[in-house]
């Protein structure tokens, strides 16, 4: 019965330690968020400038066909170099805009 005590007080004390470093962790990020605020951060757009008016159609969640396969993902991410994310359910994968359709697009045409 001791070793049980033992057992619960060491892990009572650990628990302790736990929270005071996730407020810890708390307080850096609020710091962290305070100097980007003041140095006026704003970050890259992920879409390519020229790009930008086509961004609401090709967004995260929209639903594309893969070109030749007819297999049918949904965007996940857009990367910086233009490639885009994709997954369905067979897993992710990731393609450039020429691989791909939009799904209403290849519907409308089909």
């Amino acid at each position: 019965m001791q070793t049980f005590n033992i057992i619960v007080i060491i892990f009572a004390v650990l628990q302790i330690i736990l929270f005071f470093k996730l407020w810890r962790m708390t307080n850096d990020v609020h710091r962290i968020l305070n100097y980007l605020k003041r140095r006026d951060y704003k970050p890259k757009p992920i879409v390519a400038a020229e790009d930008r008016h086509q961004a609401p159609e090709w967004g995260i969640g929209c639903q594309v066909v893969k070109r030749g396969t007819e297999e049918v993902f949904t965007i996940y991410t857009l990367y910086g170099d233009g490639s885009i994310g994709c997954r369905n359910e067979m897993g992710c994968s990731k393609f450039r805009k020429e691989e791909l359709d939009l799904l209403s697009d290849y519907l409308k045409n089909r």
